[in-house]
């Protein structure tokens, strides 16, 4: 018996540059290790001072609670950075590594 073609059944994959197919694209961290990742941030309550800067990623204003990377110091929009954690482990100011 042949079973019909469904998309919802099929896995999603990705060309590669250099014409490799794979599970997910290159950069592209796995969720574990996406949450491995985001646990190393800390959540913090900006000072006064820390809230008339901006979010280096987006570049708007920061909110009274950003996420802090303890390793470097630097702090970001939480929403901004868990999209950075997905391509990167590296603060995007000095390419601190976030999680080791």
């Amino acid at each position: 018996m042949r079973i019909p073609f469904s998309p919802e059944r099929r896995p999603t994959m990705y060309l590669t540059p250099d014409g490799f197919i794979v599970d997910r694209p290159i950069g592209v961290a796995s969720e574990a290790e996406v949450q491995r990742r985001k646990a190393a941030l800390r959540i913090k309550i900006l000072t006064e001072q820390q809230r008339a800067d901006v979010c280096s990623i987006c570049l708007d204003p920061h909110i009274e609670r950003a996420a802090f990377i303890s390793i470097c110091g630097h702090y970001f929009h939480n929403s901004c950075m868990e999209r950075w954690l997905i391509e990167k482990n590296t603060c995007p100011l000095c390419k601190e590594t976030v999680a080791p």
